[in-house]
């Protein structure tokens, strides 16, 4: 019967007889008066309709036709009205809580000691280990979580009630409405919890969320949350987070949707800088002799480690029996420090070299603990050394010995004041000077004593000189007591391959008492002037080192000049910079090494031969390598994305690039994001008139390598020159990783509801954030306007008019 009733009505969401009150209403009924109205005029209109029609009609006939009429019209009319059913309820409607894990780059940090600390002044609780159990969470890096890792752990932990074992976010999921979000620059919901059998599922998709967003905007994302929310019963805010927002925010907004809502923050990480340790670079010679010493430079910077113990390995890709290991003690916080490491290539080729420093227990990131990799040239060949002296000095006569009993050396010796009688020395012996331009260049360095000028021809001169600029040959130039060198050379070709301003006839030279000459900046880190391999220990090799006593007073030294080795006390006549003694400059394709002194033997005193020998060994080998003649490169070879790249180009031999280049275009090379090459021309303009020193910047749109290639106009050729840099993802989350304490303290003070917590106190929260269970009406309305029984009626109504007014004859 009930099933009939309802297909009668047209109902089919109302389920009669089963409890609730159901009423009948109109959903579109008209004002009550507009109704009574209605009626009154459809009862007299249908009155004077049939009051005029058949006389003969009997009256109770005719009002029975206009009671059947008028109910047609006010069928009609009703269903207008859009009649219905209501079946009055009311709903329980649960409160929301919203949950967001900050998921951004600093996330990944694991600098989990600062919670052990912190949970250690409290006696319940737990460790780390035990926190990663209860919530089954692994850390990528055994024994290492991260801060994201410890924000899922700490939703899983309970009230520390021995009767309560299930965790925070469980215990508010079977009260409320649990929203999961994670956030970097904006929230994204990571599932919506409507019950607390739904929080493991929600915890394996919080799990499958790596840390890698590039900024942290908590108030706007809070903001975000707050509007998606709006209109819900909002119990509280829980933050789990470092409280580190990279973008300066107004909370006044935040203060005025949170109202009366708080907010609980979490904090994680520590408030002390994060423990770092980044190789910032590698540097070394890109030639180098086979079984002989390479020194790489490696500068490190820590930040945390100062005082301890690290190891550095250099690797040689598809060598793995080349590699080093280098044990390091960090120096002082926040401040480069560089590490030299040492191989010895045993076979030659091209190698490419990296640098790396082993994951140091603590460290926060290991991204930056490796190198750019550094391709190497290995050469397998004896050194041809020229050497022309006029007298046979001191400095002359241990100096050939020292070239002549190395193996790695073919010496050709040359002394000018010898007779016909004189038996030639050297591996290569010769009487003369070499006879042809190319049986020059078949020489490596050429060593220029003492020697008058006048003793070569213009020609001879002008071959010493493309020796250098084109060939690319080392040159060597000693000054004498005698004066020949440097000044006899003054307006001939050698006077411009000179890395000094000859000094005035009468100040020729100097002798007085002895000096300890002092290294430069630049020497302290040539290799030209390493004698130990610890830069301690060289320093203290220096300090013992026999001093000089005669020097050549030159003016000063020339722009691009590098300068090695200064008179302790003396200054030059051109400013106040102090006497240069040894010098080197690169001219054209080569270099020349200028010393002021001849007195590099009275090193052998109480030393024996040793320094005097690995200095001019090394010297003749450091020059004997073909040097580029521009270097282009960034100031870092490591940027994130977003940083300016500041490129450099030094052009070494100033004189190659006239004064009148002004700027070099430089290709900036790199894979865009479709995978295609991509290329962008970046201007560099001379910084320095004195100096070929080129300048630009350039900022990189995506990650990678980047590649750069620039060629400058020369004076007789074009001078080219190549680098590369990296463009990680940004830092700018790594740039204060530490946690905001105070932040967080001023997020959950807006309103003077909020609480700031501990990790290890994420149990409290169901305590904290009290479920509000809200009454609403919700009734269910069915629709009858369109249903089987009014169609029936009316078609009932309209069939006993039409029969009746056919009986009285009124159609």
């Amino acid at each position: 019967m009930t099933q009939l009733l309802q297909w009668f009505l047209g109902i089919d969401r109302i389920r009669l007889g089963e409890g609730g009150r159901v009423v009948f209403d109109f959903l579109s009924a008209w004002p009550a008066w507009a109704v009574f109205l209605a009626v009154v005029v459809t009862a007299v209109y249908v009155w004077s309709i049939y009051r005029r029609e058949n006389p003969a009609t009997p009256p109770v006939a005719r009002g029975v036709l206009m009671f059947l009429r008028v109910s047609l019209i006010l069928l009609a009319l009703g269903m207008i009205f859009e009649p219905a059913l209501r079946l009055e309820r009311d709903e329980q409607i649960r409160s929301t809580v919203a949950v967001l894990v900050d998921r951004s780059a600093s996330m990944g940090i694991t600098d989990w000691q600062t919670f052990e600390d912190e949970a250690k002044r409290d006696a319940d609780a737990p460790t780390v280990a035990e926190m990663l159990r209860r919530g089954s969470v692994t850390p990528a890096r055994e024994g290492e979580p991260t801060r994201f890792e410890l924000a899922r752990a700490a939703l899983t932990l309970d009230s520390g009630d021995r009767e309560t074992t299930r965790n925070a976010l469980k215990r508010l999921a079977s009260e409320q409405r649990v929203y999961l979000y994670v956030f970097d620059e904006s929230p994204q919901l990571v599932r919506r919890i409507d019950g607390e059998d739904e929080v493991d599922a929600a915890l394996a998709d919080l799990a499958a969320i790596e840390p890698g967003g590039k900024r942290t905007m908590i108030p706007q994302s809070l903001d975000k949350v707050l509007e998606q929310l709006a209109g819900q019963t909002l119990t509280g805010v829980v933050l789990l987070t470092d409280g580190r927002d990279t973008v300066a925010t107004d909370t006044r907004k935040l203060e005025e949707m949170l109202d009366d809502v708080p907010l609980v923050t979490i904090g994680l990480g520590s408030v002390t800088a994060a423990s770092d340790v980044e190789v910032l670079r590698a540097t070394a010679e890109r030639r180098a002799f086979i079984n002989e010493d390479l020194p790489v430079r490696v500068d490190l910077r820590n930040t945390g480690y100062q005082g301890r113990a690290g190891e550095l390995e250099l690797t040689v890709t598809g060598h793995p029996e080349m590699a080093v290991t280098e044990s390091v003690t960090f120096g002082a916080e926040s401040s480069p420090q560089t590490v030299e490491m040492h191989l010895k290539p045993q076979q030659a080729g091209t190698f490419t070299l990296q640098v790396s420093l082993k994951a140091v227990n603590g460290e926060s990131d290991l991204e930056n603990n490796v190198s750019l990799p550094l391709e190497i040239d290995v050469l397998d060949r004896q050194l041809k050394v020229l050497i022309i002296e006029d007298l046979p000095r001191w400095e002359y006569h241990y100096l050939k010995n020292a070239l002549y009993r190395d193996p790695t050396v073919l010496t050709s010796i040359l002394l000018k004041s010898a007779d016909v009688h004189f038996a030639p020395e050297g591996d290569l012996p010769i009487t003369a000077f070499p006879e042809s331009r190319e049986k020059l260049f078949e020489y490596d360095v050429i060593i220029l004593g003492d020697v008058d000028s006048r003793t070569f021809s213009a020609e001879q001169l002008g071959w010493i000189d493309e020796f250098v600029r084109v060939k690319g040959g080392g040159l060597v130039m000693i000054a004498g007591n005698r004066g020949y060198n440097p000044n006899s050379y003054i307006g001939s070709p050698i006077e411009t391959l000179l890395p000094v301003d000859p000094g005035e006839e009468q100040l020729i030279g100097q002798v007085g008492n002895e000096f300890r000459p002092q290294r430069t900046l630049e020497g302290t880190i040539s290799p030209i002037l390493r004698f130990e391999k610890d830069m301690n220990e060289n320093r203290k090799t220096w300090d013992d080192l026999p001093g000089f006593y005669w020097y050549y007073r030159a003016r000063g030294a020339k722009p691009g000049a590098q300068v090695l080795l200064v008179h302790p006390d003396e200054i030059g006549s051109q400013g106040g910079e102090k006497l240069p003694l040894m010098l080197l400059q690169r001219v054209g394709a080569g270099q020349v090494f200028y010393s002021c002194s001849d007195e590099t033997w009275r090193w052998r005193w109480y030393t024996g031969r040793r320094y005097f020998n690995n200095f001019w060994l090394q010297l003749v080998r450091y020059l004997a390598l073909p040097q580029q003649r521009a270097v282009i490169e960034a100031e870092s070879p490591r940027y994130t994305l977003g940083e300016k790249v500041k490129i450099q180009l030094r052009v070494t031999d100033p004189a190659a690039v006239g004064p009148q280049v002004q700027r070099v275009a430089a290709a900036v090379r790199w894979q865009g994001a479709d995978g295609k090459a991509a290329e962008q021309q970046v201007m560099l303009g001379r910084t320095n008139p004195g100096l070929a020193l080129f300048e630009g910047e350039f900022t990189p749109e995506v990650t990678g390598k980047f590649t750069m290639a620039a060629e400058a106009p020369g004076s007789k050729d074009t001078v080219k020159a190549e680098g590369e840099f990296l463009v990680a993802p940004s830092r700018e989350e790594f740039q204060q990783p530490t946690r905001d304490a105070a932040m967080l303290a001023k997020l959950s003070g807006l309103n003077g509801r909020g609480h700031v917590l501990p990790p290890h106190q994420t149990g409290r929260l169901p305590d904290l954030i009290q479920a509000q269970t809200r009454t609403i009406e919700n009734d269910l309305v069915d629709e009858i306007w369109d249903s089987p029984g009014v169609l029936i009626v009316f078609v009932l109504l309209i069939t006993m008019e039409w029969v009746l007014r056919k009986r009285h004859r009124m159609l």
